[in-house]
């Protein structure tokens, strides 16, 4: 009898609606210079044509593992995606992003080389249009940091979240996503470790790194930017969620308590940090929404009115970070104010 054998990475793709753009995500992982992987799509409950891609793509390379499921949402679907893997390393990509065809083998030539259990990478954001490609792809003068104790490994993450006291001891700067990483998987399986749901928690990605961090040996920071990250310019009017805030509240409360479990100081300061970055976001969400100006002024100062936020006031110390933010925050409970140095930040955007 022929037992498969066992790939060395599984990369997990949950899908959901994006039959536009599922090709050149998976051709992305079907090119890599290193190919003894398996792709596990799990087709979260598509409503488009993604689900029978998935199929059509399977038929067209043995690798390619479809899991079809009822939608639950991304943190769900990619814990499907670890009950069927069998790879001694684990990858996540977004079905609508797309990684470096090298992406896999640096990385595991980083593993391999420094004795971790995950090597972190950033991304390169995108738009529809822009010329970007997944070809080999190493940045000039890439560094490589090693964290071993529970501070290295963590604070290049938590840096991410909000502006320290102080310079972070360890200055390697990462992302916050689970899909800029190589995970070693009996660490995920010895331990458990599984994503909440983000219709539960807002940011599933950071709270499973955290307790992958904790448990995990060394972790290796690398400054190559391996992962392509779709910005989608429609997505602000389409993102509005009126539970938006109490979900991040929610997050914030559970992040701290976590934090002051596992002994870091400055626990409050990460959580108000990154409840600052939420409720501006939120912010946007509403002025870009197509809610009447009433509802839109009704949604805000509910926002900026939350205890969490009048908490943040009392509490949070700006210690880095550019002016216009510290401005915003200081006049929200000026909704015209606030709309206008929201329109101004856009314009600089765009035109920078």
């Amino acid at each position: 009898m022929n037992i498969p054998s066992v790939p060395v990475v599984s990369v997990i793709i949950p899908v959901y609606n994006v039959e536009n753009y599922l090709v050149s995500c998976i051709q992305s992982i079907r090119k890599q210079t290193f190919g003894d992987l398996e792709i596990i799509l799990v087709d979260d409950g598509s409503t488009d044509s993604s689900g029978r891609l998935c199929d059509v793509l399977s038929k067209e390379d043995d690798r390619i593992m479809v899991v079809h499921k009822k939608n639950a949402g991304l943190g769900m679907a990619r814990n499907t995606g670890l009950d069927h893997a069998r790879g001694e390393w684990v990858m996540f990509v977004d079905s609508d992003d797309f990684i470096a065809v090298n992406a896999i083998e640096h990385c595991l030539d980083i593993a391999d080389r420094e004795r971790v259990d995950q090597v972190r990478f950033l991304f390169e954001h995108f738009k529809d249009g822009d010329n970007v490609s997944s070809e080999n792809y190493v940045h000039p003068g890439s560094f490589c940091m090693i964290g071993d104790r529970l501070w290295e490994k963590m604070e290049p993450m938590m840096a991410g979240m909000a502006p320290l006291y102080k310079s972070p001891k360890l200055k390697a700067p990462s992302e916050g996503s689970a899909c800029t990483a190589l995970y070693r998987r009996r660490v995920i399986e010895q331990y458990g470790l599984r994503f909440h749901s983000e219709r539960e928690f807002i940011s599933e990605d950071y709270l499973f790194n955290i307790e992958y961090g904790v448990v995990c040996g060394p972790i290796a920071y690398t400054g190559n930017r391996f992962y392509f990250y779709r910005e989608n310019p429609d997505s602000l009017t389409r993102s509005f969620r009126s539970d938006r805030v109490e979900r991040s509240v929610k997050y914030c409360d559970y992040l701290e308590k976590r934090l002051r479990e596992l002994g870091y100081g400055y626990a409050s300061h990460f959580a108000m940090g990154s409840m600052m970055g939420y409720l501006r976001d939120h912010t946007r969400h509403i002025f870009a929404s197509p809610m009447s100006g009433k509802e839109k002024r009704k949604m805000y100062e509910m926002a900026v009115r939350h205890p969490y936020v009048d908490r943040m006031a009392r509490e949070y110390r700006f210690t880095g970070g550019t002016l216009l933010p510290r401005i915003a925050f200081f006049v929200r409970n000026s909704y015209f104010m606030s709309k206008m140095l929201y329109s101004l930040n856009d314009f600089r955007k765009r035109w920078s």
